[in-house]
């Protein structure tokens, strides 16, 4: 159905709540000065859903049409696993060639080492919590869900996946990290118009996020000697990332020939 019918919302009213809560989250975030607390990212990630979540309640939109909230049988989730391991490295490359062509500075460097080193048991917790499950459900229901649904019914899907995306890498306020957050979003796109869901994108955005935790927090001795080869990904992981990526790719469209 169209936004014309009521059933869903129009691209201005969904841009408009996406305005609302990236406001919101930046507020909250400067109000309460909360950047030195690893907590901090639990918090905000939790509120980055709710004013789509009450904009449905109040419109009584439906919550499964309009968030993509369906499920997909388990061999989609897997394809998509395998799709989101071949995507890390190729995003790291990418990301390590922009930085060499315009290196981030070193004070921004430094605040997201410090905010990513993780050194309790309690930090990982809440990092894992926050920045991996949490984060993989919000944005997800905010940008695959709510937006994307939104746009797709006005536009053409290509054009809505490319706002989409755009939106998604404007609002990590990093733009050295624009380019790989843009790709990123655009993959997740694909994915969750293919099946209809957002599931297989919230699996990719988990993986994504989790490995770079864990790669933040790898010895980066240790971390230069098998991942990296003269200051780039290795070759091994680039090619092993693109059979990953491209075996995935295949299955996941094969799988879901027919939707989700």
């Amino acid at each position: 159905m169209k936004s014309g019918e009521n059933h869903y919302p129009t691209a201005q009213s969904a841009l408009l709540i996406i305005i609302m809560t990236l406001l919101l989250v930046t507020g909250i975030g400067i109000l309460w000065e909360l950047r030195e607390a690893k907590w901090e990212l639990l918090l905000l990630e939790l509120l980055m859903a709710m004013p789509v979540l009450i904009f449905i309640l109040v419109r009584k939109y439906s919550f499964s049409d309009l968030l993509k909230w369906k499920k997909v049988r388990v061999n989609v989730l897997l394809a998509s696993s395998l799709i989101g391991l071949g995507f890390i490295p190729l995003s790291d490359e990418v990301d390590t060639l922009i930085q060499s062509a315009f290196p981030m500075p070193y004070e921004v460097t430094s605040a997201l080492e410090k905010f990513l080193m993780i050194n309790t048991t309690e930090e990982w917790i809440i990092i894992l919590l926050a920045g991996v499950l949490i984060a993989s459900i919000s944005e997800e229901l905010l940008f695959r869900g709510f937006l994307l649904t939104s746009l797709e019914q006005t536009m053409r899907p290509t054009v809505a996946i490319v706002i989409s995306a755009c939106l998604f890498a404007v609002v990590h306020f990093n733009p050295w990290w624009m380019m790989t957050i843009w790709m990123t979003g655009l993959l997740l796109g694909f994915l969750a118009l293919r099946s209809g869901s957002i599931f297989p994108a919230m699996v990719v955005h988990g993986l994504n996020n989790g490995v770079s935790i864990l790669l933040a927090n790898v010895n980066s001795a240790r971390l230069e000697a098998s991942y990296y080869l003269n200051g780039h990904v290795s070759p091994l992981w680039i090619a092993a990332s693109l059979i990953s990526l491209g075996f995935g790719l295949y299955l996941f469209c094969r799988f879901t020939k027919n939707g989700g």
